[in-house]
């Protein structure tokens, strides 16, 4: 804990592979007063580089936290460890590479007023991939506003706010290994949280803003990111509600049993173009 008594929490995760840092700085400048919220660094792996260290320990109210832990990385780890260190009853869970407004926070507390016991969801809109990307580049607001396109409207990986009681109704994010490195487990905590009936709206107004970089659209896993799809629409089926290691052992073994039932070759062309189509829902973490 750095402040005795935040109001917020923002929390965002790394696992060693961010190439630019400036979500510390537009999380740090807000125009609410420091000691209302607290803005925690959580890295995966034993250290942080030496300037993303400099840059934490510039504000009196952000601390890293490296939890040493074995490759894969794995988001859901970084998010409960940061939800656990810190004690804001406001959480605001935030991907670790995305810009914001002066006023975010402060816009955020006011959304919330007026919808209490909510989940908000923030659209990403991305900057497209520059004619040089060797250059430095612009990342002030007004650029960004300028520049950045939406280009995935459901991206529940970009920014998630909810009352610390709230993610605690439903255990918090999945940490099994299904979810390593990127993928749907932003996804699945949406479903969780919309199975237990918790209101879910998108931002009408407010934008989160994505920087160009050369890893946004990372490698696509054919295996795991079936069995995610399989595992998520068996939790939407089922109205689980909590994160379960064990359920989902026993989902991934029903999920094996059916596969070795069909027939090999076997091809379901609408099942395939679906997979397609929702790809990009899945390539949200980075």
């Amino acid at each position: 804990m750095i402040n005795n008594d935040p109001v917020i929490s923002v929390i965002t995760w790394d696992g060693s592979f961010r190439e630019y840092f400036h979500t510390v700085d537009f999380f740090c400048n807000q125009t609410l007063q420091t000691q209302k919220y607290e803005f925690v660094w959580v890295e995966y792996y034993s250290s942080i580089c030496g300037s993303l260290e400099e840059k934490i320990n510039s504000y009196p109210n952000a601390v890293s936290l490296c939890l040493g832990l074995k490759a894969p990385w794995h988001l859901g780890k970084c998010q409960n460890h940061g939800i656990s260190f810190t004690s804001g009853e406001h959480l605001v869970l935030i991907d670790g590479d995305i810009a914001v407004d002066k006023t975010f926070l402060e816009n955020d507390l006011t959304i919330h007023a007026r919808y209490p016991d909510t989940a908000v969801y923030y659209r990403r809109w991305d900057e497209p991939e520059p004619a040089d990307t060797d250059l430095p580049r612009d990342k002030s607001i007004d650029y960004l506003e300028k520049n950045c396109r939406l280009e995935n409207p459901t991206n529940y990986g970009g920014c998630l706010t909810i009352s610390r009681s709230l993610l605690d109704s439903v255990a918090g994010y999945e940490e099994h290994p299904l979810f390593v490195e990127a993928g749907a487990g932003n996804m699945e905590l949406y479903t969780r949280l919309r199975n237990a009936g918790i209101p879910v709206m998108w931002h009408p107004y407010t934008k989160i803003y994505h920087p160009w970089h050369s890893g946004t659209i990372p490698p696509y896993d054919t295996d795991k990111h079936k069995k995610q799809e399989w595992l998520i629409r068996q939790r939407g089926l089922n109205i689980d509600t909590l994160a379960d290691e064990r359920q989902v052992d026993a989902y991934l073994q029903s999920y094996e049993q059916q596969c070795r039932s069909r027939p090999s070759g076997t091809v379901r062309p609408a099942a395939f173009v679906k997979r397609l189509i929702s790809r990009l829902q899945f390539l949200q973490v980075r």
